[in-house]
């Protein structure tokens, strides 16, 4: 958490890599739902070709009534990720939780204001440590309690025989017994310390986790695949998108432009188009679709702004935005060794008929 607060202030927004919404829903839209889609596909294909009705089985996609199956650049790389992220309980109960997550580390330093929390009675505890048995998190309910680690799941109440665990409002902190003695009745714990005042994080490590975060912004910036200017000269952003440098630091890489779009030609940005900045953030791939021209759907469901809500009138310059034209996504380039009457001298006009603007470009 500390890392990204740095890099945070230093513009460059790399949360996403982590937050669990963003994993998620990146997941969903990028790896997810094209494999559902591609597998009701077959099986529609399938039934279809027995002559079987295949409409029931078509419902279960995830883009009814799209002509191809979409595809994403690098999406098993994003599937393989959450795969990793999931396989890792097997080692560490709640991994991504406890260890990786950036949104429950900033909870875990909240928790130390917590109002209601788990509170252990030493009167009545035995150390016996079985409330560690179904413990969801490592908050050490038998001891000194961790709130930062506590995902409040109840198990160690549930678990205590003697219940001497219960969730109160305010509980005392760490009372101090007199004469063995704590309201009146003798203590039975030989753990006398009932929570942690803060986290459990040192200073050193606080220390070093800010230089890395100083350090790793730079090293973000040090790409071959960008220029001075910290962008591709191939890359193209989705139409509204905020100036380059502005774009890096609004884009949480959740990817829901991506999901959206009806032509699948936004894809998640790989390493050789924006260096590791830029990863997974929405890049247009003219070579796989197109970006229809009254569509403005990925302005409308970006949560930051680094995609600004248009409309389709500034999009295409018409009505009140005529005086400032439609809005420009990048220059269309000719390769004269390709093409056929640079090349070959062989007419052809495929171009200017399928240009949808007028006059043509």
């Amino acid at each position: 958490l500390i890392v990204f607060l740095v890099m945070a202030l230093f513009g460059s927004l790399q949360i996403g890599l982590l937050d669990p919404i963003c994993i998620m829903y990146r997941t969903v839209a990028t790896a997810f739902s094209p494999s559902i889609d591609l597998a009701v596909e077959e099986v529609g294909r399938s039934l279809e070709m027995r002559g079987l009705p295949s409409r029931w089985v078509r419902g279960f996609s995830f883009s009814p009534g799209a002509k191809e199956v979409r595809i994403f650049t690098g999406a098993w790389v994003i599937g393989a990720v959450i795969l990793v992220l999931v396989g890792m309980n097997v080692v560490i109960p709640r991994f991504f939780c406890r260890v990786l997550c950036p949104l429950g580390a900033f909870l875990g330093f909240l928790s130390r204001f917590s109002l209601w929390r788990i509170d252990r009675d030493l009167t009545r505890c035995t150390d016996c440590n079985l409330c560690l048995t179904h413990c969801e998190g490592a908050a050490d309910p038998q001891g000194a309690l961790r709130k930062s680690e506590c995902f409040v799941c109840f198990n160690c109440i549930d678990d205590c025989p003697e219940e001497a665990l219960s969730y109160r409002f305010m509980p005392r902190s760490n009372p101090q017994p007199v004469d063995g003695k704590l309201f009146g009745r003798p203590v039975i714990s030989q753990i006398g310390e009932v929570e942690r005042r803060g986290p459990d994080i040192s200073r050193r490590r606080v220390l070093l986790a800010s230089v890395v975060g100083v350090l790793g912004y730079p090293f973000l910036r040090l790409s071959a695949a960008v220029n001075d200017r910290n962008f591709h000269e191939k890359t193209i952003r989705p139409p509204g998108s905020v100036e380059e440098s502005e774009f890096l630091e609004r884009c949480i890489k959740c990817d829901q432009c991506i999901n959206v779009c009806p032509t699948n030609v936004l894809q998640p940005a790989t390493l050789a188009e924006g260096g590791i900045e830029a990863l997974w953030t929405p890049v247009m791939r003219m070579s796989i679709g197109f970006c229809q021209l009254h569509c403005t759907l990925c302005s409308e469901v970006c949560p930051t702004g680094a995609i600004q809500k248009i409309s389709i009138e500034k999009k295409l310059g018409i009505g009140p935005f005529a005086d400032a034209g439609p809005i420009s996504l990048g220059t269309a380039f000719i390769n004269r060794s390709r093409c056929l009457p640079w090349s070959m001298e062989t007419p052809c006009v495929v171009c200017e008929e399928v240009c949808p603007v007028s006059p043509k470009a």
